[in-house]
């Protein structure tokens, strides 16, 4: 089944669409109905309110995963084919059987720098790596050398730092494919990357380790998966079935959402994505003041100049100052996802958007903000001396 959109500026709103999608019976009534969240609050809160919603006063069999264990597993799923017989749920697959979880990937990593400090991995080109190794050996005895010993315990130092190495590879292969694809293909990959790409050459190459299955880790890899994704949705009938439910999260990754995409096709599996938006106006295409002066003062200094550009610059300039400058500053989020799914296909969609009622501030910006309006700055509203609806908390700093 297609991937159904539901949009709305109201959380309340988008609770009641995800409550009414719950009250049709599931194939099997004893089956656990996931509902992807990005965080254990917001499980508590949905908790709560699908109880308040249900005509029984309770909510059972749901299940809260997040995002990463939800696709991760759904995408499992379908490349192993149908499921077994009382095979766990995808969601609950183990993450320790991925060679590129991050928290996997990072005791691959101290692997990978102590073979290519014992030389194991001289066939893959030689490439610099003192910047690492020079870090290392800053405290715990941890250099080269030292390296060697491929039985030695691993340091506090050493495993903080392929913790970071193994994060930034993770997110270059999931958010930056192609640069990703230019690491491997060692393609004018600059000095200071070289070790990276490197080290993700060797992972990339490594065989599976024992007891993570047959596959190899160059399988595993989430580019690999993604090539291989597309394919197996069209063999995968019976791998998944039910429904997928991912609700309010206020980001959303082109990996994951290529997961969501390629995972729509699947006959039996009905994906939901609840969307929280303050506007219902296509903002898609447009930046704030500050990214766009932030454009012409990068134009403008290039060693070539193109007029043309700036003229254009400065005409989305002038028009820039007329959009709501809460939505072009802030609604950055809501912009990306909102260009992303144009990207991705035409999807349908369900919009229970509410225009706040009353004359109080939060009203008014509420209301400006859904339609995408602004009164602009010399414009007055006058407000009741009484109204505290909004109100403004200088601090120090973010977390304050």
């Amino acid at each position: 089944m297609p991937l159904t959109l539901h949009r709305s500026n109201r959380m309340e709103r988008l609770v009641a669409q995800l409550a009414a999608a719950l009250e049709r019976p599931p194939a099997d009534p004893f089956a656990e109905v996931p509902v992807v969240v990005g965080s254990r609050g917001m499980e508590r809160w949905l908790r709560h309110q699908l109880a308040t919603h249900s005509r029984h006063g309770v909510a059972a069999q749901v299940a809260f995963p997040f995002p990463r264990q939800a696709f991760d597993g759904a995408v499992q799923a379908v490349l192993a084919g149908r499921s077994e017989p009382g095979a766990p749920p995808f969601w609950q697959g183990a993450s320790a059987s991925n060679l590129w979880q991050p928290e996997v990937l990072a005791f691959r990593v101290v692997g990978a720098l102590r073979r290519r400090a014992a030389g194991w991995a001289e066939a893959q080109g030689d490439v610099d790596f003192s910047g690492p190794y020079d870090f290392l050996s800053g405290a715990e005895g941890v250099g080269p050398g030292a390296m060697r010993d491929l039985e030695r315990p691993i340091g506090a130092r050493e495993l903080t730092f392929a913790v970071e190495v193994a994060e930034c590879l993770e997110r270059v292969l999931r958010r930056r494919p192609e640069l990703a694809r230019s690491w491997l293909s060692d393609n004018d990959v600059p000095p200071a990357q070289g070790w990276l790409a490197a080290l993700l050459r060797d992972l990339i190459s490594e065989q599976s380790a024992p007891n993570h299955g047959a596959s190899s880790a160059a399988e595993g890899a989430p580019l690999a998966v993604r090539d291989r994704l597309a394919r197996a949705v069209s063999r995968s009938e019976g791998a998944l079935a039910g429904s997928l439910h991912v609700f309010g999260l206020s980001t959303l990754g082109v990996d994951d959402l290529h997961t969501l995409t390629a995972l729509a096709p699947l006959p039996e599996l009905d994906l939901h994505l609840y969307i929280l938006t303050p506007t219902q106006a296509w903002i898609g295409e447009d930046r704030s003041l500050r990214e766009v002066h932030r454009e012409m003062r990068r134009v403008a200094g290039a060693l070539e100049p193109e007029p043309g550009r700036l003229r254009l610059l400065a005409a989305e300039l002038e028009s820039a100052e007329s959009l709501n400058p809460l939505l072009t500053d802030l609604g950055k989020p809501s912009r990306d996802l909102q260009q992303l799914l144009e990207e991705a296909g035409d999807f349908p969609a369900i919009d229970v958007f509410e225009a706040p009622e009353g004359d109080g501030a939060l009203a008014i910006l509420q209301r400006d903000l859904l339609h995408a309006t602004w009164v602009g700055s010399d414009a007055r509203t006058p407000l009741s001396a009484v109204d505290r609806s909004l109100s403004f908390h200088p601090c120090h700093g973010p977390l304050r």
